[in-house]
Protein backbone atom coordinates (compact mmCIF):
# COMPACT_ATOMS: atom_id res chain seq x y z
CA UNK A 1 0.00 0.00 0.00
CA UNK A 2 1.34 3.53 -0.90
CA UNK A 3 1.65 6.26 0.94
CA UNK A 4 -1.78 8.15 -0.36
CA UNK A 5 -3.90 4.68 -0.05
CA UNK A 6 -2.54 4.46 3.57
CA UNK A 7 -3.26 7.79 4.19
CA UNK A 8 -6.84 7.54 2.60
CA UNK A 9 -7.67 4.16 4.86
CA UNK A 10 -6.75 6.34 8.38
CA UNK A 11 -8.80 9.19 7.36
CA UNK A 12 -11.75 6.15 6.15
CA UNK A 13 -11.43 5.00 9.69
CA UNK A 14 -11.79 8.04 11.35
CA UNK A 15 -14.67 9.02 9.58
CA UNK A 16 -16.15 5.78 10.40
CA UNK A 17 -15.43 6.40 13.86
CA UNK A 18 -16.80 9.59 13.95
CA UNK A 19 -19.89 8.40 12.63
CA UNK A 20 -20.22 6.08 15.17
CA UNK A 21 -19.61 8.38 18.20
CA UNK A 22 -21.60 10.86 16.54
CA UNK A 23 -24.40 8.12 16.27
CA UNK A 24 -24.00 7.10 20.04
CA UNK A 25 -24.39 10.54 20.97
CA UNK A 26 -27.25 11.24 19.26
CA UNK A 27 -28.70 8.23 20.42
CA UNK A 28 -27.93 9.26 24.20
CA UNK A 29 -29.17 12.39 23.40
CA UNK A 30 -32.65 11.15 22.05
CA UNK A 31 -33.02 9.12 25.39
CA UNK A 32 -31.92 11.39 28.21
CA UNK A 33 -34.87 11.65 30.65
CA UNK A 34 -35.75 15.37 30.28
CA UNK A 35 -37.62 16.99 33.28
CA UNK A 36 -40.62 17.60 31.03
CA UNK A 37 -40.70 13.98 30.37
CA UNK A 38 -40.15 12.87 33.94
CA UNK A 39 -42.58 15.03 35.47
CA UNK A 40 -45.45 13.82 32.86
CA UNK A 41 -44.61 10.39 34.06
CA UNK A 42 -45.10 11.57 37.82
CA UNK A 43 -47.87 13.19 36.57
CA UNK A 44 -49.27 9.88 35.02
CA UNK A 45 -48.86 8.09 38.49
CA UNK A 46 -50.74 10.03 40.13
CA UNK A 47 -53.76 10.27 37.52
CA UNK A 48 -53.85 6.85 36.98
CA UNK A 49 -55.18 6.13 40.01
CA UNK A 50 -57.43 8.53 40.15
CA UNK A 51 -58.95 7.05 37.11
CA UNK A 52 -58.09 3.32 37.60
CA UNK A 53 -59.72 3.38 41.30
CA UNK A 54 -61.09 0.55 42.40
CA UNK A 55 -63.96 0.39 44.98
CA UNK A 56 -63.09 1.69 48.56
CA UNK A 57 -62.37 -0.38 51.63
CA UNK A 58 -64.09 -0.08 54.63
CA UNK A 59 -62.39 3.12 55.67
CA UNK A 60 -61.48 3.61 59.49
CA UNK A 61 -64.03 4.74 62.09
CA UNK A 62 -62.75 7.58 64.12
CA UNK A 63 -59.57 6.28 66.60
CA UNK A 64 -61.78 8.16 69.30
CA UNK A 65 -64.38 5.25 69.24
CA UNK A 66 -62.22 2.46 69.43
CA UNK A 67 -62.16 1.77 72.85
CA UNK A 68 -65.57 1.53 72.57
CA UNK A 69 -65.98 -0.65 69.52
CA UNK A 70 -63.25 -3.03 71.04
CA UNK A 71 -64.89 -3.81 73.93
CA UNK A 72 -68.35 -3.91 72.47
CA UNK A 73 -66.83 -6.59 70.05
CA UNK A 74 -65.35 -8.15 72.95
CA UNK A 75 -68.82 -9.14 74.24
CA UNK A 76 -70.23 -9.77 70.66
CA UNK A 77 -72.84 -6.76 70.49
CA UNK A 78 -72.03 -5.44 67.35
CA UNK A 79 -75.10 -4.42 65.71
CA UNK A 80 -74.20 -0.87 66.16
CA UNK A 81 -70.78 -1.06 64.61
CA UNK A 82 -72.15 -2.40 61.83
CA UNK A 83 -74.53 -0.07 61.29
CA UNK A 84 -72.03 2.91 62.41
CA UNK A 85 -69.70 1.26 60.05
CA UNK A 86 -72.31 0.34 57.17
CA UNK A 87 -73.31 4.58 56.99
CA UNK A 88 -70.02 5.49 57.41
CA UNK A 89 -69.06 3.91 54.59
CA UNK A 90 -71.48 5.58 52.51
CA UNK A 91 -70.68 8.43 53.38
CA UNK A 92 -67.37 8.67 52.19
CA UNK A 93 -68.66 6.79 49.07
CA UNK A 94 -70.67 9.67 48.77
CA UNK A 95 -67.62 12.30 48.88
CA UNK A 96 -65.40 10.61 46.62
CA UNK A 97 -65.89 11.31 43.25
CA UNK A 98 -65.75 14.87 44.47
CA UNK A 99 -62.32 14.09 46.01
CA UNK A 100 -61.14 12.17 43.19
CA UNK A 101 -62.41 15.15 40.95
CA UNK A 102 -60.16 17.81 43.12
CA UNK A 103 -57.49 15.95 43.10
CA UNK A 104 -57.34 15.01 39.11
CA UNK A 105 -57.53 18.68 38.92
CA UNK A 106 -54.41 19.64 40.92
CA UNK A 107 -52.65 16.71 39.54
CA UNK A 108 -52.50 18.06 36.16
CA UNK A 109 -51.03 21.22 37.25
CA UNK A 110 -48.49 19.98 39.59
CA UNK A 111 -45.12 20.39 38.86
CA UNK A 112 -42.29 18.56 41.17
CA UNK A 113 -39.25 20.50 41.36
CA UNK A 114 -37.13 16.97 41.20
CA UNK A 115 -39.77 14.53 39.06
CA UNK A 116 -36.68 11.53 38.56
CA UNK A 117 -35.95 11.47 42.12
CA UNK A 118 -39.74 10.57 42.36
CA UNK A 119 -39.60 7.86 39.79
CA UNK A 120 -36.40 6.50 41.14
CA UNK A 121 -38.12 6.74 44.88
CA UNK A 122 -40.28 3.54 45.99
CA UNK A 123 -43.56 2.27 45.14
CA UNK A 124 -46.08 5.21 46.32
CA UNK A 125 -43.23 8.06 45.95
CA UNK A 126 -45.00 10.36 43.52
CA UNK A 127 -48.45 9.20 45.62
CA UNK A 128 -46.60 10.84 48.89
CA UNK A 129 -45.31 13.81 47.24
CA UNK A 130 -48.91 14.98 45.84
CA UNK A 131 -50.67 14.27 49.57
CA UNK A 132 -48.01 16.42 50.68
CA UNK A 133 -48.46 19.08 47.89
CA UNK A 134 -52.40 18.33 47.66
CA UNK A 135 -54.21 16.84 50.83
CA UNK A 136 -55.01 20.63 52.53
CA UNK A 137 -56.42 21.84 49.38
CA UNK A 138 -58.40 18.95 48.41
CA UNK A 139 -59.77 19.07 52.15
CA UNK A 140 -61.06 22.67 51.94
CA UNK A 141 -63.11 22.04 48.43
CA UNK A 142 -64.65 18.77 49.35
CA UNK A 143 -66.11 20.11 53.00
CA UNK A 144 -69.88 21.00 51.27
CA UNK A 145 -70.16 17.43 49.84
CA UNK A 146 -68.78 16.73 53.49
CA UNK A 147 -71.82 17.96 55.02
CA UNK A 148 -74.35 16.65 52.79
CA UNK A 149 -72.95 13.09 52.15
CA UNK A 150 -73.36 13.49 57.18
CA UNK A 151 -76.96 14.46 56.24
CA UNK A 152 -77.91 11.92 53.34
CA UNK A 153 -76.21 8.89 55.49
CA UNK A 154 -77.89 9.49 59.09
CA UNK A 155 -74.17 9.74 60.54
CA UNK A 156 -75.15 11.42 63.66
CA UNK A 157 -77.86 8.75 64.07
CA UNK A 158 -75.62 6.28 63.90
CA UNK A 159 -73.20 7.60 66.08
CA UNK A 160 -76.04 8.41 68.78
CA UNK A 161 -77.07 4.85 68.45
CA UNK A 162 -73.32 3.30 68.83
CA UNK A 163 -73.19 5.62 71.80
CA UNK A 164 -76.48 4.42 73.34
CA UNK A 165 -75.03 0.41 73.01
CA UNK A 166 -71.71 1.74 74.52
CA UNK A 167 -73.36 3.28 77.37
CA UNK A 168 -75.56 0.41 78.07
CA UNK A 169 -72.32 -1.76 79.16
CA UNK A 170 -70.57 0.90 81.13
CA UNK A 171 -68.60 2.45 78.20
CA UNK A 172 -68.72 6.33 77.07
CA UNK A 173 -68.08 6.86 73.57
CA UNK A 174 -66.66 10.57 73.05
CA UNK A 175 -69.45 12.45 71.29
CA UNK A 176 -68.65 14.15 68.64
CA UNK A 177 -69.41 17.76 67.51
CA UNK A 178 -69.96 18.71 64.07
CA UNK A 179 -67.10 20.27 63.28
CA UNK A 180 -64.82 16.54 64.42
CA UNK A 181 -67.35 14.75 62.15
CA UNK A 182 -66.53 16.91 59.11
CA UNK A 183 -63.30 16.18 60.11
CA UNK A 184 -63.47 12.69 60.89
CA UNK A 185 -65.47 11.90 57.55
CA UNK A 186 -62.60 13.95 55.68
CA UNK A 187 -60.19 12.50 57.05
CA UNK A 188 -61.40 9.09 56.09
CA UNK A 189 -62.19 10.28 52.15
CA UNK A 190 -58.59 11.36 51.96
CA UNK A 191 -57.13 7.71 53.34
CA UNK A 192 -58.82 6.28 50.85
CA UNK A 193 -57.87 7.99 48.01
CA UNK A 194 -54.90 8.37 48.59
CA UNK A 195 -54.52 4.33 49.02
CA UNK A 196 -56.25 3.75 46.42
CA UNK A 197 -53.40 6.04 44.00
CA UNK A 198 -51.10 4.39 45.96
CA UNK A 199 -51.77 1.00 45.21
CA UNK A 200 -52.56 1.59 41.36
CA UNK A 201 -48.42 3.40 41.37
CA UNK A 202 -47.19 0.36 43.00
CA UNK A 203 -48.94 -1.77 39.88
CA UNK A 204 -47.65 0.53 37.06
CA UNK A 205 -44.17 0.35 39.13
CA UNK A 206 -44.10 -3.22 38.84
CA UNK A 207 -45.43 -3.39 35.21
CA UNK A 208 -44.70 -0.20 33.60
CA UNK A 209 -46.55 -2.02 30.15
CA UNK A 210 -49.50 -1.03 31.88
CA UNK A 211 -48.94 2.70 31.07
CA UNK A 212 -47.81 4.82 28.61
CA UNK A 213 -44.87 4.34 26.34
CA UNK A 214 -43.73 7.71 27.78
CA UNK A 215 -44.13 6.25 31.23
CA UNK A 216 -42.34 2.64 30.51
CA UNK A 217 -39.20 5.02 28.97
CA UNK A 218 -39.13 7.34 32.18
CA UNK A 219 -38.94 4.76 34.49
CA UNK A 220 -36.53 2.66 33.08
CA UNK A 221 -34.17 5.91 32.27
CA UNK A 222 -34.67 6.89 36.27
CA UNK A 223 -34.05 3.68 37.45
CA UNK A 224 -30.88 3.18 34.96
CA UNK A 225 -29.59 6.97 36.60
CA UNK A 226 -29.14 5.63 39.80
CA UNK A 227 -27.37 2.86 39.09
Amino acid sequence: MNRRNALASVTAALIVATSASFTRAQTTASTKLTSEDAAAAVRELIQSGLDHAVSPSVPPLPTSLDAAVSELRSRGDTAAIKRLAGVWSEAVAEVMPNARATASALAARIQPRDPVALLAGGNDAATAYFRGASEDAIARAIQPAVRDAIGHTRVTDALRAFATAASSIGIEAPALRASDLERAVTDATLHELFLEVASQEARLRRDPARGSTTLERALASARASTR
